[in-house]
């Protein structure tokens, strides 16, 4: 899980025909950038031929809204700097007598700035995985939609149990990306094979259809790869950040402090914007 934050929104992708899927719904997974919300499987067949019970992968409903704490810490040291830049020249002049020097400041303006710097990348490296992940499902539902069709032909063609059970028509569709690729790899390695192969041929679905059906599956296997790729660019990027925030607020507090104690000591100081 994404760490210090809440997560942001993502769209549902179409649905595959109606023969094939139903309507997805949008369950509500993780909040990494790392979606869940994986299809389930057909529940099984019947002897009409038809599939029943699949439901197709959907799209992650999943907020990863930027933390706004987070936000505050980088807004409460900016506007600690600007007061301190700001401030008259009996404050600044007890200020480097204190030992806080301009340089020790210029740290602190650069931690702010790789912290801004980083709530970007984060950002960005987030909407890249969300992006990925709907690619990814809408090639799923294409890949489930054109097997569950070459299914519905074999189940026309070949309604005997030996055939049945030879083409997989009588397993459910799994419903891990694994699974289904096995399934769809051995069911067409199968369809290659005679009788098959020139009964299907008959029945309009030839080897162009299965090469096709092959082709979806190599596009998904490639959008899967770049979906984990993404996702763990976004958890990178979230880890970046957080770390990035947590030296805002460390050396937010160290200033603090530093004016804190001067303002003691010196009762006739004015504090400066910020503190």
């Amino acid at each position: 899980a994404v760490p210090n934050e809440a997560p942001a929104e993502e769209a549902a992708p179409p649905a595959a025909p109606a023969a094939a899927v139903q309507t997805p719904t949008a369950p509500a997974p993780s909040a990494t950038g790392e979606p869940t919300g994986e299809p389930t499987g057909e529940e099984g067949t019947g002897e009409s031929g038809g599939e029943s019970g699949e439901t197709p992968p959907t799209t992650p409903h999943v907020r990863h809204r930027q933390s706004q704490e987070q936000l505050e810490r980088l807004e409460t040291l900016r506007l600690m700097l600007s007061g301190i830049a700001g401030a008259d020249a009996v404050f600044r002049t007890a200020m480097a007598d204190a030992g806080l020097l301009a340089g020790y400041l210029t740290d602190a303006e650069t931690k702010l700035a790789n912290a801004e710097v980083a709530v970007d990348a984060r950002h960005t490296a987030t909407a890249a995985a969300l992006t990925a992940t709907e690619a990814r499902i809408r090639a799923e539902l294409q890949v489930r939609a054109s097997y569950t069709a070459f299914r519905q032909v074999c189940r026309t063609l070949f309604p005997n149990a030996a055939a049945r059970m030879a083409l997989k028509l009588d397993e459910a569709i799994p419903g891990d990306q694994a699974g289904l690729r096995r399934q769809i790899e051995t069911a067409l390695a199968t369809a290659d094979e005679e009788p098959y192969a020139t009964q299907l041929a008959a029945a309009t679905y030839g080897s162009e259809r299965i090469v096709a059906l092959r082709a979806l599956l190599g596009a998904l296997d490639t959008l899967i790869g770049a979906q984990a790729a993404a996702q763990h660019a976004a958890k990178q990027a979230t880890i970046v950040r957080d770390a990035a925030v947590r030296d805002v607020l460390l050396v937010s507090r160290q200033i603090r402090a530093e004016v804190t104690a001067l303002l003691r000591r010196y009762p006739h100081l004015t504090a400066p914007m910020g503190f």
